[in-house]
């Protein structure tokens, strides 16, 4: 109902390309985009289609969190879980996450 069009009508604006820049991880360039976490996997879905992943994240007080989409669709997706152990994390191929603390990002 009206919560459902109002979570798509935010995911939308999120994936506008004035709110995505280009991120750099793991050598590999992609989208990425500041979101609170209950957009991370609807937003992740939609940017992945076209990269090999797709980063999320957002500011605790203390820590930057990462979230990483693959699309299992994409030929071309990245294994997110390989990319995530280098930083200290893990998931799932086609969604893993990490943190950093704010003083080392």
């Amino acid at each position: 109902g009206l919560l459902l069009k109002k979570h798509e009508s935010e995911v939308a604006k999120l994936c506008h390309p004035s709110n995505v820049h280009t991120f750099e991880l793991d050598n590999i360039r992609v989208p990425c985009v500041n979101v609170l976490p209950q957009y991370t996997s609807d937003v992740g879905a939609i940017l992945s289609k076209n990269a090999p992943f797709a980063v999320m994240y957002y500011h605790t007080g203390t820590h930057r969190v990462y979230s990483l989409r693959s699309s299992p669709n994409s030929e071309t997706a990245a294994d997110v879980s390989e990319i995530a152990k280098h930083f200290g994390g893990g998931g799932h191929k086609h969604a893993a996450g990490f943190r950093t603390r704010l003083h080392d990002v």
